[in-house]
């Protein structure tokens, strides 16, 4: 039952629980992203340039398919907070539910990024009258490509997460990350979601903040 697989977990750890349990033993260091690349915070910085929620759509709600995941993340000059994460299995008018509700609770973010492929473009019609600021977000390259494209910036530790012993699942999301290989079969929608938030950081930074506004995102601190 799931009290005594949630006991498991937590008493052998997520990346034992991983290898014995569910048979999938990962790297002690990682793959494409390393375990000991990630910094943590406990205290956050005063403000952020700019702060967004990213979102990987899976829809088909099968008890081991692919996870709805919505993350928030700030940005402070060149280092990248990873302050709230939703992730669950759920149907198209959950979903729906996840993203309102991660507006209504963050409404500091000035932007929710959506994958702009698979069911995307479906969320993003059904809310662009409700959520201002649903941007759509074509992937561009492979999953590798996008998850090699931010790990030099998690290398030199400008990624924080929370601490993973007051929020659980980061434990979960550093265990995906780091057995992250991008091949076929993977359940890897943290990773995603992630990749897409930090890729669209910096491609945001490289444009004039005056087109960001045009789309109507401003920057905090900023008329």
């Amino acid at each position: 039952g799931q009290p005594e697989v949630d006991d498991l977990k937590r008493t052998m750890g997520t990346r034992t629980f991983v290898a014995q349990a569910q048979q999938n033993p990962t790297s002690e260091i990682g793959n494409i992203l390393k375990r000991q690349w990630w910094r943590y915070y406990k205290v956050l910085p005063s403000g952020f340039d700019l702060v967004v929620t990213s979102w990987d759509m899976s829809f088909k709600e099968t008890e081991d398919g692919s996870y709805v995941v919505g993350q928030l993340w700030g940005k402070r000059n060149a280092d990248y907070y990873l302050l709230a994460q939703k992730r669950q299995r759920c149907d198209f008018a959950e979903a729906l539910q996840m993203v309102i509700l991660m507006a209504q609770q963050h409404p500091e973010a000035r932007a929710h990024l959506v994958e702009d492929k698979a069911n995307g473009p479906a969320i993003i019609s059904a809310l662009q009258k409700k959520i201002s600021g649903l941007l759509p977000v074509p992937p561009i390259g492979s999953k590798i490509a996008r998850a090699q494209a931010v790990s030099p910036i998690v290398e030199a530790g400008n990624v924080y997460l929370p601490e993973p012993a007051t929020h659980p699942w980061v434990a979960d999301f550093i265990e995906e990350c780091a057995a992250f290989k991008g091949t076929g079969g993977e359940i890897n929608d943290q990773v995603d979601s992630f990749s897409q938030a930090l890729n669209w950081f910096h491609s945001a930074m490289l444009v004039d903040k005056s087109e960001l506004m045009d789309d109507g995102i401003s920057f905090i601190g900023e008329d």
